[in-house]
């Protein structure tokens, strides 16, 4: 077996999230979760073994939702998955299709009919109830994606009926004391970024405020370097490499190098196999130092770029304000404080408004592009990733 670079991960090998898991798990006793990290870490890995090993008492239904972009494909998605399961049960969500039959529905599937798209609340809110109650079990939905969903509605719908969904979804939450349905929201980019363009349009709901929110970090070194270590057997058991320093020696250089993040461990070991043979800790830090100055940028750093560019507004200057403080922090390895970035940022363009230089700092660290620190003093700033910062130094710098 190889190390697994972007693709699914069997839940046996997603390796150190066991307490993460764990944590997650005690929440949703309470409340649903809103699951959060920058892109790479690991999200989708764990929710997907969430589902596939539950705990007593709760069922787990995974759906990845980034295509959907209508309210009522989004209904369609959740009882496509749930019927089936039900019918095992000897059970069918009865309500929901006396509700298609009521609004002239030739099949559940109708959904393209104008009276399935007008009445979609009433669908959904129906939908929800009707599953509840027809489990047994928790029903927890994991649904990855749910920020691109919501933007994609917007774009196609407008964004009163994204701002819709939202609420209907948190009033149900709030509605229903049986404690039986839960859910997890998840994706690569951070649902606060989509909240915020729909802020922009006039929203002043909190469509999360019933949830707990949970942040996933890199993995610690212990786990890091066992993730590395993993992968690097597995390439020798296969002939692909062979080392010259130790098993452990070079596991722990690619830890450390990487950050703990998952993915570009994999992506390192992998990546081993193109090297001369045999294979030292030099080489491993080689492995990532190509990986940052890769032209085809295969391991997608420039991902962090992208999502700023998509997602940070150009209006009030708050896009080339971010790409300026990161600029002014890529070339230190030291924290920075505030003062020193606005005057950095200041030199580069006219900034009138401090309040929204701070808006974008903590925006940045909300997106976990940074981490915040104070002393008596100051706020400091610095990457939160060594590994980040190195990439936009070499790319962006």
């Amino acid at each position: 077996m190889r190390p697994v670079v972007g693709g699914y991960v069997p839940p046996d090998r997603v390796v150190g999230r066991d307490d993460d898991i764990r944590r997650i798990w005690n929440a949703l006793e309470n409340q649903s979760v809103v699951l959060v990290s920058e892109r790479r870490i690991g999200k989708t890995s764990v929710i997907r073994k969430m589902g596939k090993e539950p705990i007593d008492g709760w069922y787990p239904v995974y759906l990845v939702i980034e295509g959907v972009r209508s309210p009522s494909e989004f209904i369609s998605k959740i009882v496509e998955a749930v019927s089936p399961i039900l019918s095992k049960k000897g059970r069918a969500l009865t309500k929901f299709r006396q509700m298609c039959v009521e609004l002239g529905g030739g099949s559940i599937g109708s959904w393209t009919l104008p009276q399935f798209k007008e009445n979609w609340k009433r669908l959904l809110q129906t939908t929800l109830n009707d599953i509840r109650d027809n489990f047994d079990e928790t029903v927890l939905f994991l649904w990855d994606e749910l920020p691109l969903m919501i933007s994609n509605i917007k774009d196609d719908l407008g964004v009163k009926t994204a701002m819709e969904l939202l609420d209907i979804l948190r009033d149900h939450r709030i509605a229903d004391d049986s404690g039986k349905l839960r859910m997890i929201y998840t994706g690569s980019v951070g649902l606060h970024l989509v909240i915020s363009e729909l802020y922009h349009a006039g929203y002043r709901n909190d469509p999360t405020n019933d949830m707990a929110t949970f942040a996933l970090e890199g993995l610690g070194p212990r786990y890091a370097g066992e993730l590395a270590c993993q992968g690097l057997q597995e390439l020798m058991d296969d002939g692909e490499i062979e080392l010259r320093d130790s098993l452990d020696g070079v596991g722990r250089t690619i830890a450390a190098a990487t950050d703990g993040l998952p993915f570009y461990i994999n992506y390192a070991v992998e990546t081993l196999s193109e090297f001369r043979q045999p294979i030292g800790c030099e080489d491993a830090v080689s492995a990532i130092d190509g990986l940052l100055l890769d032209p085809e940028d295969k391991a997608h750093f420039g991902h962090y770029a992208e999502r700023i560019q998509a997602y940070y507004p150009s209006r009030f200057q708050q896009r080339d304000i971010a790409f300026e403080i990161l600029k002014s922090l890529c070339r230190s390895d030291e924290s920075l404080g505030e003062d020193d970035i606005l005057n950095h940022v200041a030199a580069q363009m006219v900034v009138t408004d401090r309040n929204l230089f701070q808006r974008v700092l903590g925006l940045l660290v909300k997106d976990h592009y940074l981490r915040r620190d104070h002393d008596e003093k100051n706020r400091l700033y610095q990457f939160k990733y060594d590994i980040i910062r190195r990439w936009w130094l070499k790319n962006r710098g």
